[in-house]
């Protein structure tokens, strides 16, 4: 009995191991500003080609869509 409460103890100091080290995984999931996400509702993703020139991307979060926002 001895060998298996041993055997035990052991696992759960892995368990809590690997719990302390999947917490500031978590942490880093969490937004990166205090603004709420209206107040951004656009995200910048990059360039695409327009029929007559190039526009700065960015993604609508509220509609799913990808928009052109200015002309480059």
């Amino acid at each position: 009995m001895d060998y298996l409460e041993k055997y035990e103890a052991e696992q759960e100091a892995r368990r809590e191991l690997l719990d302390r080290q999947a917490m500031p995984q978590q942490a880093d999931q969490r937004p990166r500003t205090d603004m709420p996400e209206t107040d951004y509702p656009v995200t910048i993703i990059g360039c695409i080609r327009g029929v007559d020139g190039w526009y700065q991307a960015g993604y609508d979060s509220k509609t799913k869509t990808i928009k052109p926002l200015e002309r480059i």
